[in-house]
């Protein structure tokens, strides 16, 4: 892989005179938008004055940017005031047009300190656009400003040290306005800069317009903004109560702003983010002598999440739970008793119109069923008929809900199905043991299963890409061994399938990585976290948009933990 130099401001925008010691943030601005060709920045003192803005062209570098991209905002002076932060994005050339979405935060700063503040202009948000004076849209809906404490954000620690280029173009042309301190001595090419080619006028005295490029900065070039290589970053660690088994299962919507952690003993925590931290809001309790074995999470925009839980039941009494995550109450969706459904709802999945996906891996074959929102039998997927396939130990649905997936590892297959066209279902051969785990992209394009190696251990994950008929595989992903070589494999992926997460679990030691698609090549394996004392990686979620990773570690011995990654 290339590495390169970070350089997370190469803008900065200023609200009043230079100087890092009253400190400074990096804005990092993201988003899942396919359609967005520009975004304006405005930037405010909260006590008022220093009003400043900036437009980036989206598209391609070198002349536009893509996401996600970053500039640094300073106090020049302030740095007490606070500041307000207004990121708009348009479909159009945004002359005397509307924004199309809009996020607004408002913090302030940490004297000596470089904090990194998150805007995500996400599809939830699109067209809700509230007054801009004292709302912003969270989860489709307008509510209050939030005012983010300085002191809470994520630590810039070493803006200049150089990270590896996760795959993504960075495109990279430093035009000689790095901010102090933000990219490592000798990082820029010699030459880069000729002495005094700055535009006459650009920063009069006195009358600083807030887009300050900084001395020597090539003409033209003031409004290239510059792509961040992917860094994972913790953003905090969730825990539950004592015998929980929290952590157990995870579960992530499409922009990470809602989740799910659930603990094998039926207690399952819904969390809501706030200012962007994840918050608990709801704690559901399966009243399920088997517990809760999977959690799945949907949400359309606007709208109110939707849960499922599958409780398995040893006994024969197995049932799939239902919320719509205004309350702690729980619904019995599904209720299936005798003998070959006792493993009923060891697998979910849920769309946003309630329609959901029940895997039971039966020692006999298994099966896999579609139910509409109210709970109605919609379709039984076939699947193979060989004994013991256990089909169904692990199911998918797609972004868009038109392509579900389902494994047998026991009977080598993996099953696409598809409830947009009448073509019927469409089998992969997979060796045995694989397929432990499943997941798929927003249109069913992409896939990825856990798998063996060619010496029969589970340590590598599969790529699968839809050609319009079947399956072909695209690339073979190798993940690390840690301590004693973890094997319990779990995936997510991105709606664009551009990003898998995989945690790689044993006994009391694991870890989490990610690999990122450019193309149809995948990187190489970057590390998300890993742990000798905790079987971490027992369960993942990615969010659809790729930024926000979920990682759960659940210990009988130990309370639990899901840790919450920006990406």
């Amino acid at each position: 892989m290339r590495r390169l130099a970070l350089v997370l401001a190469s803008i900065a925008i200023h609200l009043g005179a230079c100087g890092t010691p009253d400190g400074r943030l990096i804005v990092l601005v993201e988003s899942d938008l396919p359609d967005l060709v520009h975004v304006e920045v405005s930037t405010a003192r909260l006590a008022g004055g220093g009003l400043d803005t900036r437009g980036f062209a989206i598209g391609s570098p070198p002349v536009a940017t893509t996401f996600p991209f970053s500039f640094a905002v300073e106090p020049n002076g302030h740095p007490d005031d606070g500041v307000e932060i207004i990121v708009a994005g348009y479909d159009r050339d945004p002359s005397g047009a509307t924004p199309v979405v809009s996020r607004t935060v408002r913090t302030g700063f940490v004297p000596g300190s470089t904090r990194l503040v998150r805007v995500s202009l996400t599809r939830s948000c699109r067209n809700v656009l509230c007054d801009g004076g004292t709302t912003t849209c969270e989860l489709g809906t307008c509510q209050p400003i939030p005012l983010v404490p300085a002191n809470g954000l994520p630590v810039v620690a070493h803006p200049g040290a150089e990270f590896e280029d996760a795959g993504m173009d960075a495109a990279i042309r430093d035009g000689g306005v790095d901010a102090p301190g933000l990219d490592a001595p000798g990082t820029d090419a010699p030459g880069t800069d000729a002495p005094g080619t700055d535009a006459p006028g650009m920063d009069a005295p006195g009358t600083d317009s807030g887009i300050d490029a900084g001395a020597g900065i090539d003409a033209g070039m003031e409004a290239d903004a510059y792509v961040v290589p992917m860094t994972p970053m913790l953003l905090q660690t969730l825990t539950g109560g004592s015998g929980e088994l929290f952590g157990s299962a995870v579960a992530l919507d499409d922009d990470g702003s809602v989740a799910l952690v659930g603990g094998a003993t039926g207690v399952v925590r819904l969390y809501v983010a706030s200012s962007g931290m994840l918050g608990m809001t709801h704690t559901f309790r399966a009243a399920s002598i088997g517990g809760v074995n999977a959690v799945a999470l949907a949400r359309a925009p606007g709208a109110p999440c939707i849960v499922r839980l599958g409780a398995p039941n040893l006994s024969g009494n197995s049932i799939v739970y239902s919320s719509d995550c205004t309350s702690d109450a729980l619904t019995p969706r599904v209720m299936r008793t005798g003998p070959d459904t006792t493993l009923f709802g060891s697998a979910v999945a849920v769309r946003a119109d309630g329609l959901f996906v029940v895997g039971a891996p039966e020692s006999s074959t298994g099966d896999v069923r579609t139910y509409d929102g109210t709970g109605t039998l919609v379709s039984t997927v076939a699947g193979p008929t060989t004994s013991g396939a256990r089909f169904g130990y692990s199911v998918a649905l797609s972004d868009d809900g038109r392509v579900g997936l389902a494994s047998a590892p026991s009977g080598g297959a993996l099953v696409r199905f598809d409830f947009s066209t009448s073509t019927g279902d469409t089998s992969y051969p997979i060796s045995a043991l694989s397929g432990y785990s499943v997941a798929i992209d927003g249109t069913g394009t992409r896939a990825v299963f856990s798998g063996v190696d060619s010496s029969g251990l589970l340590d590598q994950v599969y790529v699968l890409r839809w050609n319009g008929s079947a399956w072909t595989p695209e690339a073979t992903l190798d993940v690390p061994v840690v301590g004693m070589g973890a094997t319990n494999l779990q995936v997510a992926m991105d709606a664009a399938g551009a990003r898998v997460l995989v945690g790689r679990a044993g006994v009391s030691e694991g870890g989490a990585w990610v690999f990122v698609r450019t193309g149809t090549s995948w990187s190489t394996a970057t590390v998300v976290r890993t742990d000798t004392s905790e079987n971490l990686g027992i369960s993942v979620a990615l969010s659809g948009d790729g930024h926000r990773a979920l990682v759960g570690a659940s210990i009988p011995a130990v309370d639990g933990h899901a840790y919450s990654y920006a990406l």
